[in-house]
């Protein structure tokens, strides 16, 4: 028995990241579904919409130069939650995790594990920011706070739960995986948080006028940053193409100087001959 149990926990070692894989898809459908059964938001039209904005948002996200992708439909998410209540994040962060899956074709367990994460997230972030107005006092700065506080939240538990599988399926050390992919995104995730504020804002206040009007800039937002990051690529993928042609000539001129050597070798020899 201790020899069975002692290989079932050297197996359970060696493959760490499909037993977080997982551990995290079953702990999120769970708390996906508990989550989803005290659903009940006040205007269902809203929350569709908000989920057909997430839907776009994640199809137009932008793959940046780490293994992190840059998407603002992270908003959509926690917009839902401070509209609706935390139980309402759940079906936003379904809805983000199947789009990210439709679009960009990846494995099924890969559905598993990001849809989760998303769930957990948006989770943290719609209590974070339910429990800070429920303290601070009954202001405006307390609702910006309280947003900002809903997009660090979000991005802690993004950066926590992907970066430890990224750490695992790589070999690079979690630190090293934060301060590449995730540390910058902060602050990005801190402004996602007051956008999702000013969503909710919108919708509570003039219902599909005023969705629309702020989904405007939102979706000029995304679409600037698709563009430049692809025209940065670019940028990047044409110096990469300079400097290989550099190395290229480069090693042209060390073989036309290697055979100047050996020819001229050849001559001095040969005329050293004559001479005789």
């Amino acid at each position: 028995m201790s020899i069975s149990n002692n290989s079932l926990f050297s197996s359970l070692v060696r493959n760490r990241a499909g037993v977080l894989l997982a551990v995290v898809s079953v702990l999120g459908a769970v708390a996906g579904v508990a989550f989803l059964g005290y659903l009940r938001p006040a205007e269902w039209g809203g929350l569709f919409a908000i989920m057909a904005l997430a839907a776009i948002l994640e199809r137009n996200g932008t793959q940046l130069f780490t293994q992190t992708r840059a998407s603002v439909s992270a908003a959509a998410i926690m917009g839902a939650g401070i509209l609706y209540g935390v139980p309402a994040a759940v079906p936003l962060a379904i809805v983000v995790g199947l789009a990210a899956w439709l679009f960009r074709r990846k494995p099924l367990s890969r559905l598993a594990y990001n849809t989760s994460v998303l769930v957990f997230a948006g989770v943290a972030s719609a209590a974070v920011y339910h429990q800070v107005v429920g303290v601070l006092p009954d202001a405006a700065i307390s609702v910006v706070v309280a947003a900002i506080g809903a997009g660090f939240a979000m991005w802690l538990v993004n950066m926590a739960l992907v970066g430890a599988m990224i750490s695992l399926t790589t070999g690079q050390t979690l630190l090293s995986v934060v301060r590449q992919n995730y540390l910058w995104l902060a602050v990005h995730f801190g402004v996602m948080g007051l956008v999702a504020l000013g969503l909710a804002l919108s919708w509570s206040e003039l219902g599909m006028l005023g969705f629309a009007a702020f989904t405007a800039p939102v979706g000029v937002l995304a679409l600037a940053l698709r563009q430049g990051a692809s025209k940065a690529r670019g940028a990047m993928l044409d110096a990469a193409s300079a400097n290989a042609l550099i190395l290229k000539y480069e090693r042209l001129l060390a073989e036309v100087e290697a055979s100047s050597e050996d020819v001229a070798e050849f001559v001095s020899a040969r005329r050293e001959q004559l001479a005789a």
